[in-house]
This record gives C-alpha cells, sequence and structure tokens, in this order.
C-alpha cells in the first residue's frame, strides 16, 4: 500500500496475492504492483488479480489521474536505477544514482510518499539526497520517478518503489552491526557476518555498500567477490556482477536467475 484509504491495510504494508483491497468510502489508495511495476489507483479485488495483467494499464503509474507520455525509443534507452540496490531500505536520506543516457540534457527526480512530494532537477547521474529536504520515515513506502529530458522533451523514465524498515529493527540492525564491526576477527569475517545480518531484512544496499568498500580498498577476496556478484544478481544488475567476474577472473556458476522489479 502505497497511500493510506483501504479499510484494513495501512500505508506501507506489504500484501499477499490473496488479500482482498477495498478503498474505505471517498478513498482511492494506491496500490504498488512489485512484478508489473503498475500503480493501482482505488481499485477493488483480490491483489493478484488486480496485480496479475498488463492490461491494469489504464491504472498503470497512476492512471487517468495524469499520465505522462514518454517516448522511451526501445528498451536500451530506458532509464534504469542503481541505488539504494533493492526495495528495503534503512536509510532516511538515501542517494540516488542511475545508469546516464545519452542524448539527455538533465533528469527530473520526484519521491513521493503519505503527504511527501519532494521534485528536484539535476545535470548529473546522482542525486546526493539534500539536507533541506525532510528525512524519510521508518516503516513508509515512497515512490521514487527519474524523468529523462532531452531539452524539454521528456525521452525516458525510470520507477521504483522503496520501503524502509521499522525503526525499531533500524535500530536493532544498526547496533548488531555496530557490534560485528568490533569483533577481533578479518576484515573478511566480518563482511560474511555482516552480509547475513543485513540479508535477514532483504538489505541488499547495506551489504553491497560494505562489500564495496572492501573491494575499492583491496581488502576483498575470492569469497567477498562471489557474494558481491551473487548479490548483484539478485538485485537486476547482471551487468555489475560479470563485471567483477571477469575482473576478478571468478567462476561462472555463481550466476543466478535474474530477477526484475528495479528498474
Amino acid at each position: 500500500m502505497v497511500t493510506e484509504g483501504d479499510r484494513n491495510f495501512r500505508r506501507g504494508t506489504l500484501l499477499c496475492p490473496q488479500d482482498l483491497v477495498a478503498p474505505a468510502p471517498g478513498k482511492r489508495p494506491r496500490l504498488f504492483c512489485h512484478k508489473s511495476g503498475a500503480v493501482l489507483v482505488g481499485r477493488t479485488g483480490r491483489v493478484a488479480e488486480l496485480c496479475a495483467a498488463d492490461a491494469n494499464n489504464s491504472a498503470l503509474r497512476g492512471g487517468n489521474e495524469g499520465s505522462l507520455s514518454v517516448n522511451t525509443r526501445g528498451n536500451e534507452d530506458e532509464l534504469k536505477l542503481l541505488a539504494p540496490f533493492g526495495p528495503t531500505i534503512i536509510q532516511q536520506r538515501p542517494d540516488l544514482t542511475w545508469k546516464p543516457i545519452g542524448e539527455a540534457t538533465h533528469y527530473v527526480i520526484s519521491i513521493e510518499g503519505y503527504h511527501l512530494k519532494l521534485k528536484q532537477t539535476v545535470s548529473e547521474t546522482r542525486l546526493q539526497y539534500p539536507s533541506s529536504w525532510p528525512a524519510l520515515e521508518f516503516g513508509s513506502a515512497y515512490e521514487i520517478e527519474i524523468l529523462v529530458y532531452q531539452g524539454k522533451q521528456p525521452i525516458s523514465v525510470g520507477r521504483a518503489t522503496i520501503n524502509l524498515v521499522i525503526e525499531t529493527d533500524a535500530v536493532a540492525i544498526q547496533e548488531q552491526a555496530a557490534a560485528i564491526k568490533r569483533l577481533p576477527v578479518p576484515l573478511s569475517e566480518v563482511a560474511v557476518e555482516l552480509d547475513t545480518l543485513y540479508m535477514t531484512r532483504n538489505l541488499f544496499h547495506e551489504s553491497i555498500q560494505f562489500l564495496e568498500s572492501l573491494r575499492k580498498k583491496g581488502k576483498s577476496n575470492l569469497k567477498l567477490n562471489q557474494l558481491l556478484a551473487k548479490r548483484y544478481f539478485q538485485v537486476d544488475h547482471p551487468e555489475l556482477a560479470e563485471a567483477i567476474i571477469e575482473e576478478a577472473q571468478l567462476p561462472t556458476r555463481i550466476k543466478l536467475p535474474q530477477k526484475k522489479g528495479w528498474e
């Protein structure tokens, strides 16, 4: 659930396929479908049925409430988000990065949540979360949209939804991570323990960030390179995984089926 308004489910609730969406009178809540990327507005029915078909184009990403026509001219021109990795994060002020589009002159980034709508225009492929913006709230879901412009014409778009863990989990995870980093063991063992901790909450970004930092410092090893490549595959960035495999001469058997959803 992206917004309030359903009879039984609050904003930020992760729904199961069998759950029934029944908007309260006068409410038009938005439901984000992770598999298709559709945002369904004010719909009624079982989640599985609502999100299953691509026939939801009338409600796709806002539907009749204000859709934007964008000429992407093929998959090679579609914007793909790079970070944060994965749909679940712990940072309240996350930096955003994405792959460049060759003909782009600038990008318009929007972050929208309950009682929150932020917008910024940048010329680079990164947005450092502005200090003037309010921090994102724990336990909340936010829609990210990045429109790619060539002059005044939008030529591509990238969308994703990020979910912040609840505050009690965030505090516990940060305390456990700090304790692990103080262990009198090699950094390689610390990295594996941190990865285990972060993956209990599907915090791919936290694990990838730490593994990347060790690699940049020359403190990685075969096992950690394999783990980093695996995490890249799991967040649907095979190009990053393959670069590590090629550079570190890793065995290709670590490749995993690609998962869609973060682009």
